[in-house]
């Protein structure tokens, strides 16, 4: 026949023990695969744990799950948080919102108005102006205050001239160089655009002093306010070629 006939009952006899191996016979041969490849492996199952291949395979799911970052924690960045809302920020801010209301009534202050907030601090004043309904406010102050507010120097702005329809500081009177902060006002803001400051309550020859710091401008209206539970003077410009 051209073999031993012992030979095939040998051959038949390894092929019937391979189908004849137990599930626990397949487990400890996988068990035994793992060690090998990686005995210091975390993921490794006591083959006294695996004789369920249910539970086997349970476990097995749970252990690749548990590699996997959760889908929340995927690509995920956090926007930036909006200032915390306490007792002193909503009153300071109600200040602000019911000074610039004054200018809605008189028409200077629209939706569609590019204002300008100089030393903005924390940004009461910006975040008064959208809250009555501007769209497109800019605040700048020394040190940024984000999101409302970013880094820039009062004394040397880097935006085109007659940018702003309208600009407001409520402390020149803290400013290094106040002439260089009104230079930079009147610069920004458009021809008939206004120029607005809030300083320490303050009698006509200070006023005037103030004004004079404004070569471009004509002095329009002036009145004491209350600003943050303080008694200001407010001082309204209407920006020109030349002083008038």
């Amino acid at each position: 026949m051209g073999h031993k006939t012992i030979e095939c009952r040998n051959k038949i006899k390894d092929e019937k023990h391979q189908t004849n191996l137990t599930e626990e016979d397949l487990v400890a041969m996988v068990t035994e695969v793992n060690m090998v490849e990686d005995h210091t492996s975390p993921n490794f199952i006591s083959p006294s744990l695996s004789r369920d291949p249910l539970l086997f395979l349970s476990l097995s799911l749970d252990l690749f799950s548990s590699s996997l970052p959760p889908i929340h924690r995927r690509s995920t960045v956090s926007p930036p948080s909006p200032p915390s809302l306490t007792k002193a920020w909503t009153s300071r801010l109600s200040s602000f919102s019911s000074y610039f209301l004054r200018f809605c009534n008189l028409g200077l202050l629209r939706n569609h108005t590019k204002a300008l907030c100089l030393s903005a601090g924390a940004g009461h004043a910006p975040m008064a102006m959208a809250q009555i309904g501007l769209s497109d406010v800019t605040a700048v102050e020394l040190v940024d205050s984000l999101p409302l507010v970013r880094r820039a120097d009062p004394h040397n702005l880097s935006f085109f001239d007659g940018a702003f329809d309208f600009a407001f500081t409520a402390y020149l009177d803290d400013a290094l160089f106040p002439w260089r902060v009104v230079e930079e006002m009147e610069r920004t803001v458009r021809r008939g655009g206004f120029c607005v400051v809030a300083v320490d309550e303050c009698g006509g020859d200070d006023v005037r002093e103030i004004a004079r710091l404004f070569l471009k401008s004509k002095l329009v209206d002036v009145a004491n306010v209350t600003i943050e539970g303080s008694k200001r003077t407010s001082i309204l410009l209407k920006v020109q070629d030349f002083k008038t």
